[in-house]
């Protein structure tokens, strides 16, 4: 009598799966590694049925982060965005013609379609069958077949409706001294911020002047829409215009962004409504466009000074601590776009960040943002904000720093204004100050701007940095300071030897200052000195002394006016004393 065993479909195709890496064992080959996610989804599935998935390649190799340390100083910016970019883009050729052939046999088939290849990363997306997906797995050069997962929204915690025009600045841009550094003549001018949300109503009053494609730029380098292709910015959802009218938005007096005086792009892969699918490879893709929205490495104008991203993988759906991004991540900020993360409204749990907001394989990866209400005194975290430390370690400190997401008024699909909390409303506040720090340093690196932000921002909660404030709330005349700390004015100092210093710059009293300010300074011995006034660009406006002095302490007045007698603006300024043994330098502002 024969015992007749049962096995489920979910049992077969694991020792399948299981025969296909002995099989590939045997050969001498490693097969792909498929996550348990993937493996159910099989499972559950006919032969007939495509599933999304995104193909790794092994050894991807192209860091370059190393490659910018190596040609660094040697390089103009072109250069080294055609450099960066033909290096990525050769990569991938070379991986596509290591499975070419398996490829197309697979399309020719019928086990394969829609096969994408990405050169942000060492990825491949496709649509395939079972059969396809095994055989993918066996190739020596797939490192692994994942599942193509969904991407959410962090949805936000309020939406109420708000007044269409409102005179005067909003609480949140109070706090994080928004108006100062206005006041200062940093705005966002002549830089570029992008989002990847659901969209943006490109006719909104407070975004439409601002869209680069209503500056004269063709509508494919501003505007992105992987799903229904749509020519020009369209939002159903909402939320990706409240981002965006966070980070610039303006209309006449009524001001809700961060940053009114730069442009805008976007990229509208989350959450378009209906049953459309969101997925890896759809924001993969939209960050490889924003890499380079004209397509052509050999410009730099159109590349985004920062990207916004409220959105994360849900829980459940990849590991904790899932790397998937991480390279698209890196990526993007070497080639100098600094990409900022909502960290998430799952709070106050510990360990509550979604991937991935959550890595933290470094002090400034990625850069999560936490929520507190900008409106409220004592800057209190938002219930609702997701917790430190991250969970790919259980120690490493998250969010990096907080900014406003509580009932934080700005614009809204259909020309309206809504408020709305959470922390996708705080990580714009990030981005739109990233914007004003490259107006005031466009050399200013990814983690130069990062540093700036995290070292500057004023400690809340426990006393220094802590799971819940991370460093802080951000503080961008703070921040701006901290940065032009190594201005361009104080590096083009030159090589005077090894004599010992001459000139000691005491201070400049009242710094901030209006009308007039003190110049206090000591010299070591008689002799020459000059005394000019340098601009944030490092053209000198105003030549105060040359000449003889003696040793001993000495005092000049500045009036805050250039060498013609014109009162110069409000902004930071640079006191360049030169001997001819050393040279100094010291910051100051003049606020009127």
């Amino acid at each position: 009598m024969h015992r007749i065993l049962k096995i489920s479909q979910d049992s077969c195709l694991r020792v399948v799966l299981i025969l296909v890496a002995m099989l590939a064992a045997s050969n001498g080959q490693s097969s792909a590694v498929i996550p348990s996610a993937l493996t159910e989804r099989l499972a559950n599935v006919s032969e007939d049925d495509f599933i999304k998935v995104i193909l790794q390649f092994n050894n991807h190799e192209t860091d370059l982060r190393k490659s910018k340390l190596t040609y660094l100083g040697r390089m103009q910016p072109t250069e080294e965005h055609r450099f960066l970019i033909s290096k990525l883009q050769q990569e991938a050729i070379n991986n596509d013609l290591k499975i070419n052939s398996t490829i197309r046999h697979l399309q020719g088939q019928g086990l394969l379609r829609n096969y994408k290849v990405f050169w942000i990363a060492g990825m491949a997306s496709a649509e395939a069958r079972k059969d396809a997906i095994i055989a993918l797995s066996l190739q020596p050069a797939v490192k692994s077949v994942i599942l193509d997962s969904p991407i959410q929204l962090i949805e936000p915690e309020m939406i109420q409706a708000a007044p269409a025009d409102e005179d005067g600045l909003e609480p949140g841009l109070e706090a994080i001294g928004a108006r100062d550094a206005w006041a200062m003549g940093f705005d966002g001018t002549g830089r570029i911020v992008c989002n990847i949300d659901t969209g943006v109503d490109g006719f909104h009053p407070a975004l439409s002047s601002k869209f680069r494609g209503n500056q004269g730029y063709p509508l494919e380098q501003c505007w992105y829409d992987p799903y229904t292709h749509t020519a020009s910015p369209t939002d159903i959802a909402g939320h990706g215009t409240h981002t965006m009218g966070i980070m610039l938005g303006s209309d006449d007096s009524d001001t809700v962004g961060v940053a009114p005086g730069a442009q805008w792009i976007a990229a509208a892969a989350i959450d378009r409504g209906g049953l459309i699918d969101r997925t890896m490879s759809d924001i993969i893709s939209s960050f490889q466009w924003a890499a380079d929205p004209d397509d052509n490495p050999e410009t730099v104008s159109d590349l985004p000074d920062v990207i916004n991203n409220s959105w994360g993988i849900p829980r459940g759906y990849r590991p904790e601590c899932d790397g998937s991004f991480w390279e698209v991540i890196d990526n993007c900020e070497a080639l100098g776009i600094v990409c900022i993360f909502a960290a998430g409204n799952e709070g106050p749990s510990s360990q509550s960040l979604r991937s991935p907001a959550d890595r933290a394989n470094s002090p400034t990866n990625s850069f999560a943002v936490g929520a507190i209400d900008g409106s409220d005194e004592s800057f209190c975290i938002a219930n609702f904000s997701s917790r430190g430390p991250s969970g790919c370690d259980g120690v490493s400190l998250k969010p990096q720093v907080v900014a406003p997401g509580v009932g934080v008024r700005s614009s809204f699909k259909d020309g309206e204004y809504v408020y709305m909390s959470g922390t996708s409303m705080a990580a714009p506040h990030v981005a739109g100050a990233v914007a004003i720090l490259r107006q005031a340093k466009p050399k200013a690196t990814v983690d130069e701007i990062k540093t700036a932000l995290m070292a500057s921002s004023q400690d809340l909660g426990l006393t220094g940095p802590d799971y819940d404030y991370g460093y802080g709330i951000i503080d961008i005349p703070a921040a701006l300071d901290y940065l032009l700390t190594t201005s361009e004015v104080s590096e083009d100092m030159g090589d005077r030897g090894n004599y010992p210093e001459d000139i000691a710059i005491l201070n400049n009293s009242p710094n901030p200052f209006n009308a007039f300010t003190s110049i206090n300074f000591q010299l070591e011995r008689d002799c020459w000195i000059g005394v000019s006034i340098y601009n944030i660009l490092g053209a000198r406006i105003a030549n105060l002394f040359e000449g003889r002095l003696e040793s001993g302490r000495h005092q000049i007045i500045w009036n805050g006016a250039d060498d013609g007698g014109n009162e110069v603006s409000s902004g930071f300024y640079f006191l360049r004393m030169e001997t001819k043994r050393s040279i100094a330098c010291h910051r100051m502002i003049i606020l009127k």
